[in-house]
């Protein structure tokens, strides 16, 4: 057994790569439809309903990327969908569109690097190869 790692992680923003991720975590949900009622004999079942994606991506800022925190901000300033294309070595690769939720931008003291924090929620389909 061989145990993968994300060490050659990517992540772009409309086409804007960054040069230095750190993580990325991509969460899948099914809602759930109550179908209940009662011939169910007070057991709850469930109908598949829509599927939703969204996820959260860390990068260290480096002058040698194409994608910058005002690339980002602009990005969630404007309220418009994004592309976004993330993959990690050894695992999966997503590509869809989403809006720009969340932002963090830390600059902590001490000459630590600068860190960059994306939530995306998505709109339609993420593509999963």
């Amino acid at each position: 057994m061989a145990i993968l790692t994300s060490n050659l992680a990517s992540l772009s923003i409309e086409g804007e790569v960054a040069s230095c991720p750190t993580s990325i975590e991509l969460n899948l949900s099914t809602e759930l439809k109550d179908t209940q009622c009662s011939a169910s004999n007070g057991w709850k079942r469930s109908a598949v309903g829509n599927k939703s994606w969204s996820a959260k991506l860390n990068m260290i800022y480096t002058d040698d990327g194409a994608l910058t925190p005002a690339d980002i901000t602009t990005a969630w300033a404007a309220n418009t969908l994004v592309d976004v294309v993330f993959a990690v070595t050894g695992g999966i690769t997503g590509t869809g569109t989403g809006y720009i939720t969340n932002v963090v931008i830390s600059g902590p003291e001490n000459a630590d690097p600068i860190t960059v924090s994306v939530d995306i929620t998505g709109d339609d389909e993420l593509v999963l190869t």
